[in-house]
């Protein structure tokens, strides 16, 4: 079959389209023929080994699955000895952590949910990391609700398309921060108001903002240093630190506790997160891909030879939305 390859760490460009075995499925795995995968700054961290200790996780001196890609969607073609819960034929949707890339991919059962009647099967692989980061941010650390006036800082990202979505559901009203070539996607999204970073300084549109302060501030970029967006809050209000820059291995080491201190020291809630994919969520996303409150939002279609650019793209802040990919 055919896959993205990438046998060591380094740049994205390094990724190569090559002939690879078909993967065989675990006792409690699966394998799937590949209807679409989506690619995310994640993608990009795991990639390149930035920050270093992502390496605990993928192998210290080289990744030990080489392909690129956890968002994942397709047919069950392949089932192991252990699984009940999914049968051969059925269209899915979850992440198979890493190996996404690719015509065929392995993913554990427990890590997938059916792709809902109506919704494209291929589309339905961007609802993943993004998809679960946006929920996380919006529900649980933003706890965003009816009348919360909610700023989104990084609104055109892949993330930033499924909060505006989420906010908007919840009542919410959204500014929407990002680029001048951006804006009438964030509006077709349900955002309020919009705020162009590229004309416009954004932190003082931010805190000088027409309805400033906000109850929330989402910053899915991590460009701007929140010291400077902190006044955009009201006394009580949320920070919620979800980006973070694509430089330093020190980074998030230093933002954490420095977030965490300054948080012990104010009446607002600052917070920093790395989000987790649940059955229990990807449940819950299911069910708003069936009822039509969250929808799929594709900035760019590829094949595989266009992994290594589109990483590459999560790197240099240029993506925008959710790249699909369909081997």
């Amino acid at each position: 079959m055919s896959a993205v390859v990438g046998e060591r760490y380094g740049a994205p460009e390094e990724l190569r389209v090559d002939t690879i075995a078909v993967p065989a499925p675990g006792p409690d795995q699966v394998v799937l023929r590949v209807a679409g995968a989506s690619t995310n700054a994640l993608d990009w961290h795991l990639v390149t080994a930035q920050p270093f200790f992502v390496r605990a996780m993928l192998g210290i001196r080289r990744p030990k699955q080489p392909t690129p890609g956890n968002d994942v969607s397709g047919t069950v073609v392949a089932v192991g000895s252990n699984v009940t819960s999914r049968q051969i034929g059925e269209e899915v949707f979850g992440n198979c952590w890493r190996g996404a890339c690719a015509e065929y991919a392995v993913a554990s059962a427990n890590q997938l949910e059916l792709v809902p009647t109506g919704v494209d099967v291929a589309e339905s692989s961007t609802v993943g990391v993004a998809a679960f980061t946006a929920l996380q941010a919006v529900r649980d650390h933003g706890e965003i609700g009816a009348g919360d006036r909610v700023v989104i800082i990084g609104a055109s990202s892949g993330v930033g398309v499924f909060a505006i979505q989420l906010a908007v559901a919840a009542g919410a009203e959204v500014t929407a921060v990002t680029s001048t070539a951006n804006l009438d996607l964030a509006r077709s999204l349900g955002a309020h108001h919009v705020v162009d970073r590229t004309t416009t300084d954004p932190v003082a549109a931010v805190v000088g903002g027409q309805v400033a302060p906000y109850d929330v501030v989402l910053d899915l970029a991590g460009a701007l240093p929140p010291r400077k967006i902190l006044p955009a809050l009201t006394e009580r209000g949320r920070f919620v630190l979800v980006g973070g820059r694509k430089t330093g291995h020190l980074w998030p080491l230093v933002t954490m506790p420095a977030l965490a201190i300054r948080s012990r020291l104010s009446k607002r809630t600052l917070r920093v997160f790395t989000a987790s994919e649940t059955p229990e969520d990807r449940v819950v996303l299911a069910a708003k891909l069936a009822d039509g409150s969250l929808r799929p939002v594709i900035g760019e279609r590829i094949g595989l030879d266009g992994v290594a650019r589109a990483i590459r793209s999560h790197g240099d802040r240029t993506a925008v939305a959710k790249i699909l990919v369909q081997p």
